[in-house]
């Protein structure tokens, strides 16, 4: 099977999204993380031969992942420098509100 859906990749990404966006209350922060986490899933999975590839299509692979996750941090550029300046708007959907 090629690298189609992968279930852990889903979930490794949703762990570290939601791992990053609830406490910090930032969504930007979660998507930029889960991002980064799928690039990291695709490189290891593939080391570890999950995908069941060829080397060339295994580093393909591993560039497009790149790719994904450079143009999420391109997209996300001023989210993160509002992060760093903190100046960035928290969300409000992880906690409860009270009347």
């Amino acid at each position: 099977m090629a690298m189609g859906f992968r279930p852990v990749l889903l979930g490794f990404g949703l762990l570290v999204f939601l791992g990053v966006a609830i406490p910090t209350k930032y969504v930007s922060a979660g998507s930029i993380a889960c991002y980064a986490a799928f690039f990291l899933g695709t490189v290891f999975m593939g080391l570890t031969g999950q995908f069941h590839m060829t080397q060339a299509l295994l580093i393909e692979t591993d560039i497009l992942a790149f790719c994904m996750m450079a143009l999420c941090w391109w997209q996300h550029r001023h989210n993160i420098v509002r992060l760093m300046n903190g100046t960035e708007r928290k969300t409000s959907l992880f906690h409860k509100k009270t009347q």
